[in-house]
């Protein structure tokens, strides 16, 4: 075990060196005689004396960590993406400091300003859903420490990002149920200020458009990501005149999709003959649910893995125009019974 007593200048004293010589032969510099670099490993061997590593990386202007700061460990989607950064910085022997916003702007502001006094060689992040303005975050580009931003990012131009295709995965969850036969699609979404959600909106409509199916104005819900909102905006539809009520619901959050389902469950609306329902995500409950729900898989862990290692490239470059600017991690359409008409 290391003793924590034992400094490089323990040694020098023992031994009559300076700390600099003892620093030398300890890092094996070939202008340290063989017979001082013997003593000196010999002395340190016997102490147990391990040097300190922060103090080194720290006179190197690194401190080998990174900073990670995301809406809420809480969501499978979060702690499989942390799962992968977490496997890439091991790999790296980097730590990782987290830190949640909870959804909050002025979170994510005491996050970043907690990163840069611990210090930290760069960030990697997902923006909070009250994020609309970005001071902040610039005043840390400013300082030239890196940040990738994953999953909702800052849409500027020279910012590193590793995003899902959010567009493809709501055209592929969109197209399958006009394939199973529904004509008449609602959708339940989030804000459009964050790219995720805008992207997944904009797919839902081109794949009606491409499929020759309008879109119902009453049947679109801007902000639905939770239970309880999924199952009072189908209260809401599934009130109206029954002859003109939806056949298929493409969600943007399985826990929206979720509140829907329960709802219709329990007012007797028969999931999927009724009304097909597909999520987006690929929560854990979407596979043990009844029905099963159909549902986008965002590969969570690859886009923590990706973010992770475009933000080594860049530190260890030291050049971030070496690296390339935006990933895009591809979804995968789960289906289940929810939408098997």
């Amino acid at each position: 075990m290391k003793n924590p007593r034992i400094t490089i200048h323990d040694l020098a004293k023992e031994l009559g060196l300076s700390s600099s010589t003892v620093s030398r032969a300890l890092q094996d510099n070939p202008r340290i005689s063989e017979k001082t670099r013997k003593d000196v490993t010999e002395l340190a061997a016997k102490w147990n004396y391990q040097p300190n590593s922060n103090a080194s990386n720290l006179r190197k202007g690194r401190s080998n960590t990174i900073g990670v700061l995301v809406p809420r460990i809480s969501r499978h989607f979060f702690s499989n993406a942390i799962a992968g950064i977490e496997a890439v910085s091991s790999a790296a022997k980097r730590n990782v400091v987290i830190f949640q916003s909870h959804e909050s702007l002025e979170n994510e502001k005491a996050g970043l300003e907690a990163f840069l006094r611990i210090p930290v060689d760069g960030f990697i992040m997902s923006l909070s859903a009250e994020t609309r303005q970005y001071e902040h975050i610039r005043e840390v580009l400013k300082r030239d420490i890196p940040i990738v931003f994953f999953d909702r990012v800052l849409e500027e131009e020279n910012n590193y990002r590793v995003v899902l295709d959010d567009y493809a995965g709501a055209f592929q969850a969109t197209e399958h149920l006009i394939r199973q036969g529904c004509r008449k699609i609602a959708f339940m979404g989030g804000p459009d200020y964050l790219n995720n959600y805008r992207e997944r909106r904009r797919g839902f409509t081109d794949a009606l458009e491409k499929n020759n199916l309008s879109v119902n104005p009453g049947w679109m819900a801007e902000q639905a990501l939770t239970r309880e909102e999924g199952a009072a905006f189908v209260e809401k539809i599934f009130g109206q005149s029954v002859q003109n009520r939806p056949d298929g619901l493409f969600s943007c959050s399985d826990y929206s999709a979720l509140g829907a389902i329960l709802f219709m469950k329990k007012t007797g609306i028969r999931i999927p003959e009724e009304v097909a329902v597909a999520g987006f995500a690929n929560e854990p409950f979407t596979e043990f649910m009844e029905p099963a729900m159909t549902s986008v898989d965002q590969s969570a862990e690859e886009m923590g893995q990706s973010a992770a290692e475009m933000l080594f490239r860049i530190i260890d470059s030291g050049d971030a125009e070496k690296s390339a600017k935006q990933q895009y991690i591809q979804p995968k359409l789960v289906i289940r019974k929810s939408t098997m008409k």
